[in-house]
């Protein structure tokens, strides 16, 4: 029989617990939702021109 592969955490890379999906532990966890409020995922890209019409200043769409 084989095993199933341990799954990791996406932070430090310890094996995950189940208590919190795909980390390791709280601390895991909470790191990552700093990273979030940081902007720390933004995806790479040229600032939105403010002379764009329907654009706010984060590059999203004011027209929906």
């Amino acid at each position: 029989m084989n095993a199933s592969p341990v799954r990791r955490c996406v932070i430090c890379a310890k094996p995950r617990h189940p208590d919190f999906t795909t980390f390791c532990s709280a601390r895991c966890r909470d790191r990552d939702l700093v990273r979030w409020l940081d902007d720390g995922y933004a995806l790479k890209g040229s600032p939105a021109d403010p002379d764009v019409p329907g654009m706010d200043g984060d590059g999203t769409s004011t027209l929906d």
